[in-house]
């Protein structure tokens, strides 16, 4: 209790200051919540460690603060309120604090907490947008420290060099990822790709590339995600280059301006690289799932929702549990608190 007061008053003291600077002359304030509630019922399996976790609950709060002090140099905060920050680790439900400086309008340079930059759909999409995410995200650590530079193109393509603690280390904090991506953010095709060094040991590492891909059609989404890893002592080893991968798909059907037609699927496999703590060795496991999305509001800051899942193959060092279905019903509502 002691912890949470002082914790909502740090966060009245930092809006309220906000909104000073803000009457002082800053370009740009944006403060926003966002909050997922669910209920959720799993069949076929008695949950992790044998205890059911069946039922309503909070999935994600968010609390977003965004800012522009002047015209080179912003900000960017999320924390998420629903997650415990064990001590002494105060930055753990923060998924992001960054300081962002742009000398032009072709480059910027971040440093903070980030989203570690990994082209992939399902990993880039807002947790409170996936219902049932495939294996391999479920062991990445995927907000870390770390510095990128962007240089944005031209055409509106956009190239992010980043440095930041690694995707495999969620507790040692010691080791590093180096992550090249490409990003398109417009137009029919919108290509997020990337490729990455991955440290899980001393000298150690984890080559991964993750080539997703969303398509715009109408009223029509499609995604399709290639995600390949392999660490450097298996392809040393045995040569085996395509046998340790995820692959997704997704589809989206707006049906009309207020009801969304969703299905999604993926599938983990690793047959025989046992220094992959993302997939882990034996995982074939696929995943297939959709529903309906209802927001009842022109603007979309409300949405119903109701889903399944179904998972097949075997995954038995893994976290999802394989022959199981599942369904979530819920309600997922995002406020602008300040914008100016």
């Amino acid at each position: 209790m002691k912890h949470t007061r002082i914790f909502w008053i740090t966060a009245l003291l930092v809006l309220t200051n906000l909104r000073v600077a803000a009457d002082d002359g800053m370009q740009h304030l944006l403060v926003k919540t966002e909050m997922r509630t669910d209920y959720r019922n799993d069949f076929g399996h008695p949950g992790v460690g044998g205890v059911s976790d069946n039922g309503l609950r909070v999935n994600n709060l968010f609390l977003s603060i965004d800012g522009r002090i002047d015209k080179h140099l912003s900000y960017a905060f999320r924390q998420r309120l629903n997650r415990m920050n064990p001590d002494p680790s105060v930055m753990a439900s923060v998924d992001w604090a960054q300081l962002i400086w742009s000398p032009n309008e072709r480059w910027s340079f971040a440093a903070g907490k980030q989203v570690m930059e990994v082209g992939s759909m399902e990993y880039d999409a807002n947790p409170n947008d996936v219902f049932r995410y495939s294996e391999w995200i479920q062991h990445a650590a995927a907000y870390q420290l770390g510095a990128s530079a962007r240089r944005y193109l031209r055409n509106g393509d956009e190239l992010t060099f980043q440095i930041a603690q690694s995707l495999c280390d969620a507790d040692l904090h010691r080791y590093f990822s180096y992550n090249v991506s490409w990003r398109r953010p417009a137009g029919v095709w919108r290509p997020y790709w990337s490729a990455h060094m991955h440290q899980y040991a001393p000298q150690s590492y984890m080559a991964m590339t993750a080539l997703g891909n969303r398509f715009f059609f109408g009223r029509w989404w499609i995604c399709l995600d290639w995600v390949q890893r392999s660490t450097i002592h298996h392809l040393r080893t045995t040569g085996h280059l395509a046998e340790d991968f995820t692959l997704i798909g997704c589809v989206d059907w707006r049906i009309t301006d207020h009801v969304t037609f969703t299905i999604e699927g993926s599938y983990d496999h690793n047959a025989d690289d046992a220094d992959d703590n993302l997939a882990f060795i034996s995982t074939r496991l696929g995943v297939i799932g959709g529903g309906l999305l209802w927001y009842p509001t022109s603007d979309n800051r409300y949405r119903f929702h109701a889903t399944f899942n179904h998972s097949f193959g075997q995954n038995p060092l893994g976290t999802l549990p394989a022959d199981s279905w599942g369904m979530n019903f819920g309600l997922t509502w995002r406020l602008n608190l300040v914008n100016r």
